[in-house]
């Protein structure tokens, strides 16, 4: 019998969120067989913490106390220190670093080790709407640096690829796609319209525009804000137009009174952070995405899977999840008129709001299964310890 591969992943934090869920339903899937795996990872905010889920898997879990999400170099040099020492006492054959500090640390420590077979996954990008601009620069200096320290860097689409290279990171060679994935049958076990509407005090009849994600500027709810009333203004009385924001985050307040001051307040839920997205995604009937950067994007995928039509940005890793008037619209970042007509146009056309939905989940268990997701990322672990080519 062949000797189990053995795997640590880092990850900055184990929150509530894209990256952690991926990296959990990873860890979940692998084959217990032929993969062995540790996760070490920084402590989340109370209340979003994934650290319990992970430690009910068939793996270890190391908590790092000192890595954080932002630039602290006292607390960085006490992760790094804390990091070789968990690589030196194990026998790891494979280091799976990912999200960009967890990233630049853990492939750090794998050097000052000499593990050679290392990943990097940043799970998106962070070049742009995320810091600012000498924050951005600094993390961009280290990412070119870092990816000298790694045999493969996984993105989560083709263009997440080209940007990498177009700002001197990386060779050509180092990189693979690896989209993200979701357990479509699953998600539609949680599907719950009507209680969610009961819930939430929803009409039968009313039309439910979703946005999942944290409250901060790079989701751009700002934007589906300044939309709102015109796509109200465009419906008219006909038809009472929700809107629900799923997620927290520091721009909440500014959110909250900006709808109040468009006059739109009351059409506007505010949920915060929830750990049922999928099924409040099942009471929505549009999810708008308009971000200014993304990865590729969890709650699209999670919306397909559930047949509800996606209207998203044409940024980052997007367009190779949203088909444009197949299985959703796209739209330009930063234009609320250009976002306001493309809600409209599904809000007055159900039939092909129903279209698009269907295609969406199509697209999503022929190209965005967790099962895929899970086999492309095993078969890249084989390639690099020489057991497949």
């Amino acid at each position: 019998m062949k000797k189990r591969i053995e795997i640590l992943h880092v990850i900055t934090r184990m929150e509530e969120g894209g990256a952690p869920r991926v990296l959990l339903d990873l860890m979940g899937g692998l084959d217990r067989d032929r993969f062995s795996q540790t996760l070490a990872a920084g402590p989340a905010p109370e209340g979003t913490e994934l650290l319990p889920e992970a430690r009910r898997l068939p793996i270890s879990v190391r908590e790092i106390g000192a890595l954080g999400r932002r630039i602290a170099p006292a607390k960085d040099l006490l992760a790094l220190v804390s990091l070789v020492d968990l690589i030196k006492r194990g026998s790891f054959d494979i280091i799976h670093t990912h999200t960009s500090k967890a990233g630049f640390l853990g492939r750090l420590a794998a050097r000052f080790t000499g593990t050679g077979r290392v990943i990097y996954s940043p799970h998106g990008d962070i070049f742009s709407a995320y810091f600012p601009g000498y924050e951005t620069a600094a993390y961009t200096l280290a990412e070119r640096i870092a990816a000298r320290w790694c045999e493969k860097i996984v993105t989560l689409s083709d263009a997440g690829a080209r940007e990498y290279l177009a700002r001197g990171i990386g060779k050509g060679r180092q990189f693979v796609t690896i989209p993200n994935g979701v357990d479509a049958t699953a998600l539609s076990r949680s599907a719950d319209r009507a209680g969610v509407r009961r819930e939430l005090g929803i009409g039968a009849d009313d039309f439910v525009v979703a946005c999942v994600g944290r409250l901060v500027t790079v989701k751009g709810c700002d934007v589906l804000a300044a939309a709102a009333p015109k796509i109200i203004a465009r419906i008219g009385d006909g038809r009472t137009v929700r809107f629900l924001m799923v997620g927290d985050g520091p721009q909440r307040e500014a959110l909250v009174s900006l709808v109040g001051e468009l006059g739109v307040g009351d059409r506007f839920s505010f949920l915060g952070f929830r750990r049922d997205v999928p099924r409040l995604l099942s009471g929505s009937d549009l999810l708008a995405m308009p971000s200014r950067n993304e990865g590729l994007g969890m709650s699209i995928l999670e919306a397909m899977a559930l047949s509800v039509p996606v209207v998203a940005s044409r940024v980052g890793g997007i367009p190779e999840a949203v088909t444009d008037g197949i299985t959703g619209i796209l739209v330009s970042p930063e234009q609320p008129d250009e976002l306001a007509r493309a809600c409209v146009e599904l809000i007055e056309n159900g039939g092909r709001a129903r279209q698009m939905g269907r295609a969406g989940r199509k697209a999503v268990e022929e190209r965005f299964s967790i099962g895929r997701s899970i086999e492309r990322t095993a078969r890249l672990y084989l390639e690099l310890m020489g057991e497949v080519s």
